[in-house]
């Protein structure tokens, strides 16, 4: 019996790996992990795919603008119209509370006085 103990002693192990091998396989898999999901956080969130063209035709396709609605282009070509400068087309009143120069708050009290007494004109001449 002493003589099988002694055998079974003997029998080869099977060898192991070294441990420094094992450490720097999942060294390098923590690495590769962080890469990827740094890889995948820059993609997704800082850098993402420009398609404005796709969003902006799908929101068309949820929302569509109303009837008689303005387009970009038009919008941008009223606005740089800016018909509420001094021009020979504005009247002498507006163009006087326009170049004054007053400050804001004043300059809005005149324009709305203005406006009321244009609003009030209209209303009473049949």
């Amino acid at each position: 019996m002493t003589e099988f103990l002694e055998q079974a002693d003997s029998s080869p192990k099977p060898k192991r790996k070294p441990r420094y091998l094992r450490i720097a396989v999942y060294a390098l898999l923590l690495v590769l992990g962080i890469a990827f999901a740094r890889f995948a956080w820059l993609r997704i969130t800082l850098e993402p795919t420009p398609r404005p063209e796709y969003w902006q035709a799908q929101i068309v396709a949820l929302d569509p603008p109303p009837e008689g609605a303005l387009t970009k282009d038009e919008a941008a070509r009223l606005i740089a119209d800016r018909p509420w400068e001094s021009s020979p087309e504005v009247g002498p009143e507006l163009t006087a509370a326009l170049d004054t120069g007053a400050p804001r708050p004043v300059r809005a009290d005149d324009a709305f006085e203005f406006g009321l007494a244009v609003l009030l004109r209209g209303l009473v001449q049949p």
